[in-house]
């Protein structure tokens, strides 16, 4: 072989070799990438934050080589925002959510499941962090998503939960009341009848109209969620304990007390065998019991019992959470009613600080505190203030009547 026709067989092999190694490399990269993001999981799910946080910046990195709008991009930012979102950090979690979403939404052929998945995620960090109007808008499209992608599916319902929630949580119940009920009515084509969600949805139905008032239509909904999840085998005990909490809740408002303290101690008896003594939901059912006594008129008792639920409250939620602000003005009752006035005056103040700073502008669970408030100040001749507290208290109950009698209607935009 001349030289001439070795160069050349050279750089045919040359080009080949290129050629091969152009083809192989998406190969390539695509088992790299799904290594690192499966070796991320792995040790986000062993215990080993720091070591997992490199590398999903790592699967990051190697997944944004396949393009701006990858699918396998997205995937990545989801899973790294939720190894933030389930430490609490959402402030990482929310960008690298948005950005997933984006790139889903903007795929003519994007994968509907995992883009419903992704704004649910997002929505529920929102939530969690106070954000709901916030939430609600992107719940909206998760609604819209689903619908298009899912049609009546499981999604599309939880969907609709999803912004009966936000809109509880913003005290617009009539609105809250229509979205459970879109949803359970999706349910109820889908699920089986032992289905937990079923269960789920008359329990959140419940917890709605026993905020509007509707107290008869709300235990009724409590009863069946309970009876559902005492025959269900599919139904875990915590999921029991709420219902009958809260349906022990609805018979004291009732004064069907008998039934509520009954309801009420088997749902803490469930709740510190399974989740313990140091847990906001068996907090709970230490300071709804509290109201069970406290209406009976066993002082010591109840004292006793919104003591734990504020110390419990305080310590694993934060001192200046709604529920720590619930138990602090339940203590104050109390302590009122002992004729303790100088220890009752600063947790009224306190619990109703906490409120205000956490709750929007006039929302329907400012009334009873202010309420209550203006009922310990007349009590203390302070009648001035006391008139202060219950115009508030009275426009409250006025906007709420308002938006009761407002036609609401539901939608995706």
């Amino acid at each position: 072989m001349t030289m001439l026709r070795f160069a050349r067989f050279a750089a045919l092999m040359f080009v080949l070799a290129l050629l091969l190694a152009a083809k192989a490399r998406p190969v390539w990269d695509q088992a790299q990438w799904a290594r690192t993001l499966e070796t991320a999981r792995a040790a986000a799910d062993d215990g080993r934050p720091a070591e997992a946080e490199d590398l999903f910046r790592s699967a990051v990195e190697r997944a944004s080589r396949f393009g701006k709008r990858d699918p396998r991009l997205a995937q990545t930012l989801s899973d790294f925002a939720e190894f933030y979102g389930e430490r609490g950090h959402a402030a990482e979690a929310k960008p690298l959510y948005l950005r997933a979403a984006a790139i889903r939404e903007s795929n003519p052929n994007t994968d509907g499941g995992a883009l419903v998945a992704c704004l649910t995620d997002l929505g529920n960090l929102l939530r969690a962090e106070g954000s709901l109007e916030q939430a609600e808008g992107v719940y909206l499209r998760a609604l819209a998503a689903s619908e298009r992608f899912r049609g009546e599916s499981r999604e599309t319902a939880a969907c609709l939960n999803n912004l009966g929630l936000t809109f509880a949580a913003l005290g617009r119940y009539v609105l809250a009341e229509k979205y459970y009920v879109e949803s359970q009515k999706v349910n109820a084509k889908i699920l089986r009848p032992d289905d937990p969600a079923f269960a789920t949805g008359l329990n959140n139905l419940g917890r709605v109209r026993y905020s509007q008032g509707r107290l008869e239509e709300a235990e009724a909904l409590f009863a069946e969620a309970v009876s559902r999840a005492e025959a269900s085998p599919l139904i875990e005990r915590s999921r029991l304990a709420l219902f009958l909490h809260n349906h022990g809740v609805a018979c004291g408002e009732l004064r069907r007390e008998e039934t509520a303290e009954s309801d009420l101690t088997r749902a803490l008896g469930i709740r510190r065998e399974t989740l313990g003594d140091h847990h906001p939901e068996t907090a709970a059912s230490w300071n709804s019991l509290g109201k069970v006594f406290y209406r009976k008129g066993d002082y010591a008792q109840a004292e006793y019992l919104h003591r734990r639920a504020v110390e419990v409250f305080s310590e694993t939620l934060g001192a200046d959470y709604p529920e720590t602000a619930g138990a602090l003005g339940n203590l104050a009752l109390v302590l009122s009613a002992e004729g303790l006035y100088a220890d009752a005056g600063p947790l009224f103040q306190r619990s109703l600080a906490i409120l205000e700073s956490k709750l929007p502008a006039n929302h329907p669970d400012l009334a009873a505190p202010l309420e209550n408030y203006a009922a310990f100040l007349r009590k203390n001749s302070l009648e001035t203030q006391a008139g202060i507290m219950e115009a508030r208290a009275r426009r409250i109950q006025q906007l709420r009547e308002t938006e009761s009698a407002r036609p609401q209607s539901i939608g995706t935009n």
